[in-house]
């Protein structure tokens, strides 16, 4: 069981070193989402919120697999700039949140974990998560390390393509339906109260939403999509929420598995953090040698 809160220091020190004598492999999952406007009913930390519980989610799964796992706490605060002009929007610029996610993992690495899993709910920065996570493998190999911990990056919009073909429904690109199902799996009536659900679906039909994306980037978020929302807010398939975010959090639960799974395996059974970069590197040195 993947515990709610982090341990304490000597208890998380002490956790990484049974682990370590039994065998297993403590990998550290690190949620990353956003503070932004989604449309008129969705949280503005939806992006957090499902990070965080797919983060645990995935944490259990690979407990149960011969890994240990501690879930920290969520990196909140991110760039979405073309949101900031919407009431508690809170944004930083790319180059200072790639810094100080950098350092983050920085400091995680220096500890005793064998691998970073982050976990993204804000596709907006998944491709400064994935530079950063480039350069901090690679900077173990231009070091030398005889250990390479991999630093992976998951977006539950990896996902896509198969929620589509099982809900006969295009995803949208922002405070979707998607969204809406993921936060049912998470908050629930608490949250989703009969007068909020009446409120999206009045707001569901008497609008048209689109989905296409331009490549014309930076236009802010109230120029190109309805009060904030890109896509269809609801599932078009019947109003069983509750059995509809279940499944859809078991398949996306399920494709983020399986590949986190798969790539953790390649890595360390091929241990390509140690044979073959330094049978690699002893090549290039003969030949320069030569």
């Amino acid at each position: 069981m993947v515990a709610n809160t982090l341990s304490s220091s000597t208890e998380l020190s002490e956790k990484i070193k049974d682990l370590t004598q039994n065998g297993e492999r403590a990998i550290a999952f690190l949620p990353v989402g956003c503070i932004e406007q989604h449309g008129p009913y969705l949280p503005l930390e939806t992006d957090s919120l499902i990070s965080k519980h797919i983060a645990y989610d995935l944490a259990e799964r690979i407990s149960e697999n011969g890994y240990g796992s501690s879930v920290f706490p969520t990196i909140d605060y991110t760039p979405t700039q073309t949101n900031a002009n919407y009431c508690g929007t809170i944004s930083v610029e790319n180059d200072v949140f790639r810094n100080y996610f950098k350092q983050v993992c920085h400091s995680l690495l220096r500890h005793s974990f064998d691998g970073i899993v982050i976990v993204s709910g804000h596709g907006s920065v998944d491709s400064i998560l994935k530079e950063v996570a480039f350069w901090l493998v690679n900077e173990q190999y231009s070091a030398g390390s005889k250990l390479i911990k991999p630093v992976l990056v998951l977006s539950i919009f990896e996902c896509s393509l198969g929620i589509e073909e099982v809900f006969q429904q295009r995803p949208g690109r922002h405070a979707d339906w998607r969204e809406f199902l993921f936060l049912y799996k998470i908050l629930g009536e608490s949250y989703f109260t009969e007068e909020r659900l009446n409120e999206i679906k009045i707001f569901n039909n008497r609008n048209i939403f689109h989905h296409d994306s331009s490549i014309i980037y930076g236009v802010p978020m109230e120029y190109r999509s309805v009060e904030g929302v890109i896509g269809e807010p609801l599932p078009i398939l019947n109003k069983d929420w509750g059995r509809l975010s279940e499944k859809l959090w078991d398949i996306t639960i399920d494709g983020m598995f399986k590949r986190l799974k798969n790539e953790l395996e390649q890595f360390y059974v091929n241990k390509y953090h140690v044979n073959r970069y330094y049978m690699a590197k002893e090549k290039v040195v003969q030949c320069k040698d030569e």
